[in-house]
């Protein structure tokens, strides 16, 4: 259950529990990267990609490792999924990113580390059928607007055990539309200066 006392958790320290070393080497390609294509804002530096790293790996701190399959909605520059499946050896994820150019960077990024993964470069809700039902462990989605169209598509795509991770708060007017109650995980990083939080929804909610 979530905690009544949001939790500090830090950035050097997540990683050091959580991150391999590839983890910087896949930070230092986005920036690379990002100096002839714009993938990520052209302020972002390190230590804000190593900050953004460690919030994809917060949920784990709450729930259990991630096992199986997972897909991930908005993939971006890599966040959630590439820094998950650096992770977690064994997971083998399904990447979705409309942004061609994003969608070039993730395939540039499965080859080089030899990642488990494959990119579908469309929009989750238009191509999102064309993956079987029940068939995932894990739905994933940071950095994209949560819509009720995307819920009503992500949810029957997982196991009757699985979770989908939003990693934001919980939109209260979609979650009633959609006749869900999920639940809401609150966490503070590096400081208390704002709260962060992720919501967690299940098929069987």
């Amino acid at each position: 259950m979530p905690s009544h006392t949001p939790p500090l958790f830090l950035t050097e320290g997540i990683l050091a529990k959580y991150g391999p070393d590839a983890i910087d080497s896949v930070l230092n390609d986005i920036l690379e990267f990002n100096a002839r294509v714009n993938i990520v804002s052209r302020e972002t530096n390190l230590s804000n990609l190593r900050k953004i790293a460690a919030d994809c790996l917060i949920p784990y701190e709450f729930l259990p490792p991630p096992q199986g399959k997972f897909f991930d909605i908005g993939s971006g520059a890599g966040f959630p999924g590439i820094i998950l499946l650096l992770t977690f050896r064994g997971l083998e994820g399904v990447l979705f990113e409309r942004t061609a150019k994003k969608a070039r960077f993730l395939e540039s990024l499965l080859k080089k580390y030899s990642l488990p993964a494959k990119i579908i470069n469309a929009d989750f809700t238009e191509k999102s059928s064309s993956l079987p039902p029940s068939s995932f462990d894990t739905g994933l989605m940071k950095y994209v607007r949560l819509e009720k169209s995307i819920l009503t598509r992500a949810l029957p795509l997982l196991r009757p055990q699985g979770h989908f991770i939003y990693y934001s708060s919980k939109d209260s007017k979609i979650s009633a539309a959609a006749a869900l109650q999920p639940a809401v995980y609150h966490y503070y990083l590096d400081n208390k200066e704002i709260l962060r939080s992720f919501t967690l929804f299940t098929p069987t909610l």
